[in-house]
């Protein structure tokens, strides 16, 4: 690229980074903006902006920012061009997040026109949106009546943020992570969280709103990084048009004054201890749940790409497998349940390192802290083996890569890590200097990890030591302050302030309610129908079928040094007795030992060969079967480095006919684990339960998948944890006989992604089958006992917030209605339920999707503070009479493309390959339904709408996963675990 080329930057540098398949570009506008080409071959071009976003309270201003700015702006000043993007672009990526530093908005898309425009409205919307205070009012909080219009009725305080940080910080998880940054790091930035506490979030005034903005998204702040194969001239001439309609902006009097410099940590004298208290997530009389016990030390606030690596392998060599020997010694110590998330915390500058377990009795904790000490002071004596190090080396090699379904995300994320606080923007990216630093200076200092742990970890002043404790009074308590502070805050204010809180509420609401103004909306840079591709992209794949039948299938994608192969076993040959067992021998299965061999020697040599195994359900139907036969199977995967993928072929054959589950101890901590993972996450999976108990019924897969992974699920698995002297008997036997169908069974179908040689290796893998005759069918009817429709349940959780789901039968993909209940959902997840649930409501999020392989159409909410005018918004969408017009449907044929159009990453790529040869979705089916989506009408949805509702009345359940005190008003069943 010439100096013409560049438009108004200057270009600073370029680099080739081999590894990633990556040319990086460097430029700079005399503004003092900062733009990164990332230049490849794909075809998903990504834009992200930047901004330095440091909190210096828990206002959550940031947070509430980020939602406002995307909220509408000076050239489209329609109240959410976000989600008229959303409704209507092939955006294969839109949103934008809170990081502790700094504030991300990424968009990404395979459609060019559709790039721009995405770019188009993304930065207007950051430099120039239209920020109001009823802006702040909707996103962040407000106060209103109880009873709109009722003066004596009580005040409350309501937000999306608000609502959605009153889901987030009630999780243990969070929990902990908050308390480990306030506590360990109470001088820094890191003791306050970003995306705000409910408490403090209702603090933040209107002029603490614009001045943030104001000090924070100029221009000079901006950090822009751009990815993918359009040429970086145009993505460059592009930003120089638009800095050059920003000379108000620009000018030197408007320019903000510098950032303060960050607020560093004092280093401590000696180690702290301090206990807190948290409220189980469970409702009282339900809770199991033990406490928590978390040792950290902060490292280091340097940006150190070697020490980073240092730390990353002292992360794996700790913590990394089953073999490795703080994890082992963690979980076979009794005196917990589940490590919680421990190892290397670089999620900003300020680093330290944790490690911790959840399910402690407080009675444990200065038992744990023995033995972790103890560990790590054995570690020092013995030292780290050659072998356990290049075994680590080689899983770094592995992480660097993978290409993940969020690759170009983590790559961003890596970029701003250290280019948001003026580092070098590569310098976690390109690893190749610290990984040859790091080399000699092992070379020249062979015990220098040790002694990394010696004066970092086991021995460092700056330790942490913090014990959670739960209190079941502690909830009450919490919801009783609250309402103290609301009523004194209310009887604070006289009779024309109530007035006023109550018709600022109303006006808000009438701005809510009323529609953009057609001459606004036509603003918005929009996709034309001769934009959208006519054809599928293209999906080239081998198939082959092998001498004894099995049909091995190659997707040709790039995996970059990285093999994957799926194996798929019909569920059918699974006794219907074996299938609750399931998902507990998927979780003993990969974890145990094997003939001869102890589970953590199999998970040393599973590490070493950078061998990842992993099963999973697979359920859908064949649409080639004019009965729409129900089908499952259980998928195998394996994934490893190409040069270790041989030697990772050979354990998964040692996995598959050698696995045994007499490890009674082993077995005891994996399902001891497995229960308080499921305990712990009940929160952050609040929607996913609701929906998947609500579905049960409906279909004899949606009862397979309840109890697979839904309420019935946690239930076996708490009673497996918890009396397993008296269940594992029976689930032993059953996963006996689960592996020796495995060894005895070929598996049907096989898809594979990487290098020619381990295509071979796979043949022969496959061939070792040779003698055992293939199943002669692929998909099978699946037969389980299904739960009655129209059940009306709830699960009492702690918190101030729930999450809804009613889910209803639907005809299958194979059916006519498929395409235009696709189109159905997605305008009313663009519409109605936003604008009612999210929008007026206050709740985080609120969907509509149609599951055609399962039968269902399902409508959920999440962080949702009212429930029950939730359902009620549900109920009314079978009375209303629903219409649509060609620039809904226009917008639902975007939707539907733009699910083809997204880039496949190999490991999605070869469960692809498998799914479209297990179920009949052949490329002349898909074509088929890519040519029903463009003859989308409005009178063709609506028909099938009205077919939809006439057919499905009655045929619902609902969930609610609640607090009591939201959950009560709604009077249903309540379910246990």
């Amino acid at each position: 690229m010439n100096k013409q080329d560049c438009g108004d930057f200057q270009e600073l540098w370029s680099r080739e980074l081999a590894r990633l398949g990556l040319h990086a570009r460097l430029f700079r506008h005399a503004c003092g903006m900062e733009v990164l080409s990332l230049e490849n071959g794909d075809r998903e071009n990504w834009f992200s902006a930047c901004f330095p976003t440091t909190p210096t309270d828990d206002s959550g201003v940031a947070h509430i920012i980020e939602h406002v700015v995307l909220g509408g702006s000076r050239r489209y000043p329609v109240k959410d061009p976000f989600m008229e993007m959303v409704k209507s672009s092939m955006a294969s990526f839109i949103n934008a997040m809170t990081y502790p530093d700094y504030t991300l908005y990424p968009v990404a898309s395979t459609n060019r026109r559709d790039f721009f425009n995405l770019v188009d409205v993304y930065w207007d919307a950051i430099f120039h949106p239209n920020l109001s205070t009823d802006g702040l009012r909707q996103e962040g909080w407000h106060y209103e009546l109880a009873q709109p219009g009722e003066l004596s009725s009580p005040l409350c305080v309501n937000g999306i943020v608000l609502n959605e940080m009153r889901a987030v910080t009630v999780e243990l998880n969070t929990i902990i992570d908050q308390e480990l940054n306030r506590r360990l790091l109470p001088d820094t930035p890191r003791a306050f969280e970003s995306g705000g506490r409910p408490e403090a979030i209702s603090t933040l005034s209107d002029q603490a709103f614009y001045d943030f903005y104001r000090r924070h998204y100029h221009p000079s702040r901006a950090k822009i990084c751009f990815w993918g194969d359009i040429p970086t001239a145009e993505k460059l001439s592009y930003l120089s048009r638009q800095l050059a309609e920003m000379s108000e902006l620009l000018a030197p009097a408007v320019s903000p004054p510098p950032l303060p410099p960050r607020q560093r940590q004092k280093r401590w004298a000696s180690p702290r201890r301090q206990r807190v208290t948290f409220a189980p997530e469970l409702s009282e009389e339900q809770s199991d749940q033990a406490g928590a016990w978390v040792m950290a030390c902060f490292l280091h606030d340097d940006m150190d790409p070697l020490l980073d690596l240092a730390f990353e392998l002292l992360d794996y060599l700790l913590l990394g497998d089953a073999a490795a020997p703080l994890q082992k010694a963690l979980l076979s110590s009794g005196l917990g349940d589940s490590l919680v998330d421990s190892g290397y915390d670089n999620e900003s500058i300020e680093s330290f390192f944790r490690i911790g377990m959840t399910g402690c009795p407080p009675e444990n904790f200065p038992a744990l802290e023995r033995l972790v000490r103890n560990c790590l002071a054995e570690q020092l004596r013995s030292g780290f083996s050659p072998a356990k190090l290049q075994t680590a080396l080689r899983q770094f090699r592995l992480e660097q890569q993978e290409i993940g379904e969020d690759h170009c995300l983590s790559v961003f994320e890596d970029v701003f890590s250290s280019w948001i606080h003026g580092g070098d923007p590569l310098l976690y990216v390109d690893n190749a200097a610290a990984y040859a630093e790091f080399s000699a200076k092992l070379a020249a200092q062979p015990r220098f990890l040790e002694e990394l742990l010696e004066r970092n970890v086991l021995n460092n002043p700056h330790t942490l030591y913090l014990e959670l404790v739960p209190d079941r009074s502690l909830q009450a308590q919490r919801l009783a302050e609250e309402a103290a502070r609301m009523a004194a805050i209310r009887a604070g204010l006289n009779v024309e302030e109530l007035r006023r809180i109550d018709a600022d509420a109303a006006a808000l609401k009438a701005r809510q309610e009323a529609p953009n103004r057609p001459e606004d909306l036509a603003r918005l840079p929009r996709l034309r129908r001769e934009d959208l591709p006519q054809e599928l992209p293209p999906f080239p794949c081998q198939r082959e079928v092998l001498p004894a039948g099995q049909i091995l299938l190659r997707p040709e994608f790039f995996s970059n040094g990285v093999s994957y192969l799926q194996l798929a076993y019909p569920l059918s040959l699974f006794p219907s007795e074996l299938l609750p067992a399931l998902p507990f021998h998927f979780h003993l299965a990969t974890q145990v030992g094997i003939v001869g061999r102890s589970y953590d020697v199999m998970a040393e040599k599973l590490a070493a060969a950078t061998a990842s195994i992993r099963f999973r359900p697979l359920i859908g139907h064949d649409i080639r079967s004019e009965k729409a036969a129900l089908g499952a199977y259980v998928i195998i995967s394996l994934s490893a480095l190409e040069e270790c993928f041989p030697d990772a072929l050979a354990l998964l054959r040692e996995r598959l006919q050698l696995t045994i589950f007499d490890e009674r101890k082993r077995c005891h901590e994996l399902l001891r684990q497995n229960w308080s993972q499921l305990r712990d996450g009940l929160l952050e999976n609040g929607q996913n339960l609701a929906i998947t108990r609500a579905a049960a019924g409906l279909s004899p897969l949606t009862s397979l998948v309840e109890s697979w992974r839904g309420v019935e699920y946690a239930v076996a698995a708490k009673r497996k944890a918890r009396d397993f002297a008296r269940e594992f008997g029976a689930l032993q036997e059953q996963c006996r006989a689960i592996q020796a169908i495995l060894m005895e069974q070929a598996p049907p179908a096989a898809a594979y992604v990487g290098g020619d040689a381990g295509l071979r290796a796979c043949r022969d893998f496959l061939r070792g089958y040779a003698e055992i005759p293939a199943s002669a069918t692929l998909s099978l009817p699946v037969r389980t006992a299904c739960p009655p429709i129209g059940r009306r349940e709830a699960l009492l959780v702690n918190g101030d917030v729930g999450f809804c789901a009613r889910v209803m039968s639907a005809p299958l993909a194979s059916s006519s209605s498929s395409v235009p209940l696709h189109a159905y959902a997605h305008m009313l997840s663009c519409g109605k339920l936003w604008d009612e649930i999210r929008v007026k409501g206050g709740a985080y999020g609120a969907h509509c999707s149609y599951d055609g392989n399962l039968g269902i159409v399902q409508f959920s909410s999440n962080s949702d503070p009212q429930p029950g005018r939730t359902f009620d918004i549900f109920a009314a969408l079978a009375q209303g009479d629903f219409r649509c017009d060609d620039e809904d449907v226009h917008a639902a044929i975007i939707a539907g493309i733009k699910a083809d159009e997204r880039p496949l990453r190999p490991a999605r790529a070869c469960g692809q390959a498998l799914w479209r040869e297990l179920f009949g979705w052949t490329e002349e089916r898909r074509r088929t339904i890519r040519r029903q989506l463009f003859a989308l009408t409005p009178e063709s949805v609506q028909c099938g709408v009205a077919e939809f509702w006439q057919q499905s009345a009655g045929q619902a359940n609902d969930c609610v996963v609640a607090p009591g005190m939201l959950a009560n008003a709604l009077r249903y069943r309540r379910l246990a675990l």
